[in-house]
């Protein structure tokens, strides 16, 4: 894993659209080093209309991360291609890392687990039908890390 560092309210908001108001409670890293997509969003959303904006600001940035890495590195636009958001109650859960396939692998075959389609075409959108399953993901995602 890449050095990463976690933005503060000022960054959360200018730069990745997400106003902390919003948030219960959040963690988000993202990669240190220029060059990489890696980015990981844990958030619990205050409500629904909070978790609206912050489903949108998810999309948003992997929008605008497909629209930089294609001219800067195929590589990396691989990996945003693969990254995927994941949202269960009011949580937002967002990867962009080049184990994110790895990671909607060890989710894929959870319980009650339904696949979507999402406007953006190169990420998934997962919908959960169980209490413990955001759990699951924030498990299989230390795995990962």
């Amino acid at each position: 894993m890449p050095d990463m560092f976690y933005p503060d309210e000022a960054t959360m908001l200018n730069f990745l659209g997400i106003n902390v108001e919003d948030c219960v409670k959040y963690k988000v890293a993202i990669c240190a080093e220029g060059m990489r997509s890696d980015e990981i969003w844990l958030i619990e959303a205050k409500d629904a209309e909070a978790l609206a904006r912050i489903q949108a600001a998810a999309q948003t940035r992997l929008t605008a991360k497909d629209q930089e890495s294609i001219t800067y590195s195929p590589e990396q636009n691989k990996v945003v291609k693969a990254a995927w958001v994941a949202v269960e109650g009011n949580y937002v859960f967002l990867i962009c890392s080049p184990n994110a396939s790895h990671s909607s692998s060890a989710i894929c075959g959870a319980n009650g687990a339904i696949r979507t389609t999402m406007v953006l075409s190169s990420s998934l959108l997962w919908h959960f039908n169980w209490p413990s399953s955001f759990t699951q993901i924030i498990n299989a995602e230390m795995l990962v890390l």
